[in-house]
């Protein structure tokens, strides 16, 4: 843990300024996610190894009183994660604080990041960054081929919406037998993947937490990033940031109409200025 974060989170602590602070701590196995709540716990934060805790965030805070404030001490990817579910009202303005650390440049090629660091250069688009072997999927004539390969080895666990900061929903279509037919495996891929895909491309961040999560290894990441570089090229739209999104309208697009339609799915909390 930095010294200049570790200060920053004593003082906020002392003063009241948040409730809890959410971060990792050694574990028997490795680091593990943990509250902390008092000024003398603050040694046992460690910045650990990139860990998605961006969907922990927003659990933490739904199930916290309301009025509750929580800082983060996270990787920017979450950051930005955790200021979507802001923009989606999950929770009230400025309820959580993040305290990034930067990941270093072995860690920003694996994820194929442009964004590694808060104080980096915003408006890279999200495919610039991706390795040869991905990219062949979003380039190749035999594309769609190589997809159905992959996709048939989808489990339907759901771990990538599980894990992924961004999908909120309080009920989820993906279990909807309307559209995706239950006990067939694997899933039919328009319905299953790239309705979820659909559903999240100007919210998704980036963060890979679906791929890591998938035990069947599919590169789901290449398949969010194609998206979120559609939306980079026409609408110069990157997720994460205090933009709104090109493709919705709402209190923080600039047409500012009130709680629309869309918004129901989200669940949202924030206009009654609550955590859940």
């Amino acid at each position: 843990m930095s010294a200049l974060h570790a200060d920053k989170i004593r003082a906020m602590l002392d003063e009241n300024a948040v409730t809890a602070v959410l971060g990792l701590a050694d574990g028997v196995e490795g680091h593990i996610p943990r509250i902390f709540t008092g000024v003398a716990e603050v040694d046992k934060l460690k910045d650990g190894p990139k860990y998605p805790l961006g969907k922990i965030a927003w659990r933490t805070l739904r199930a916290m009183p309301p009025g509750s404030r929580l800082a983060v001490v996270c990787r920017t990817c979450d950051s930005r994660a955790i200021r979507e579910q802001e923009k989606m009202g999950q929770f009230p303005q400025r309820a959580v604080t993040c305290l990034v650390v930067p990941c270093d440049t072995e860690q920003a090629l694996k994820c194929s990041c442009s964004w590694p660091a808060p104080e980096q250069a915003q408006g890279k688009n999200p495919v610039a960054g991706l390795a040869a072997g991905i990219r062949v999927l979003l380039e190749s004539a035999d594309r769609a081929w190589l997809w159905r390969e992959h996709m048939q080895r989808c489990i339907k666990c759901y771990g990538c919406r599980n894990v992924c900061p961004v999908c909120v929903c309080p009920e989820c279509r993906l279990e909807d037998p309307s559209f995706v037919r239950p006990a067939a495996l694997p899933p039919s891929p328009l319905p299953y993947h790239l309705l979820r895909a659909l559903h999240v491309a100007d919210h998704c961040v980036g963060c890979g937490a679906c791929q890591d999560g998938c035990p069947a290894g599919i590169p789901l990441l290449a398949l969010h990033k194609a998206l979120s570089g559609h939306l980079f090229g026409e609408a110069g739209y990157l997720a994460g940031t205090d933009a709104p999104s090109p493709l919705r309208r709402g209190p923080s697009h600039p047409t500012g109409e009130d709680r629309p339609e869309w918004k129901n799915c989200y669940g949202i909390c924030a206009s009654k200025g609550e955590n859940s």
